[in-house]
């Protein structure tokens, strides 16, 4: 469950660095 959460917390981050 923790590597989920940080996979999300990493995937929202590149995901937010490429879309601004």
């Amino acid at each position: 469950m923790g590597q989920l959460f940080a996979f999300a917390q990493v995937f929202a981050v590149w995901g937010n660095d490429h879309v601004a």
